[in-house]
């Protein structure tokens, strides 16, 4: 099974969120990605340009889930009269990074194994 650079994972990470290494504090995101990725690729040995594909395809999930970890988590505001309410985030940045995910896998699809079909399907 081919091993994918998490280095380069986290560099176009950093590239699309515009987060500073100073910030940055998601290894266990950038981990999970390049595995998951890793568990679904398709050959057993990948040209330089394909492994490349593969680790774009990792980060592409990588955003994905801190995008979904970031809209989830509530945040407590106040409100004028003092009262603690939650904040939900809309879910555009979610179907926006879900999107970028989806074309990223759909480019690579003859070297990973993508299977978020099951939750296409079943989407009213």
């Amino acid at each position: 099974m081919p091993v994918l650079n998490e280095q380069n994972i986290k560099a176009d990470f950093l590239k699309i969120t515009k987060l500073t290494q100073q910030e940055f504090n998601l290894m266990h995101i950038i981990d999970s990605a390049k595995r998951y990725v890793e568990k679904r690729i398709i050959p057993d040995y990948l040209s330089t340009s394909e492994q490349t594909a593969c680790e774009y395809a990792a980060c592409a999930h990588a955003v994905y889930e801190y995008t979904l970890q970031n809209q989830l988590s509530e945040k407590i505001l106040l409100s004028n009269e003092g009262k603690a309410e939650y904040a939900h985030c809309d879910d555009g940045a979610v179907k926006a990074a879900f999107a970028f995910r989806k074309s990223v896998f759909d480019s690579v699809r003859d070297l990973v194994f993508d299977d978020n079909f099951v939750f296409r399907a079943m989407e009213g």
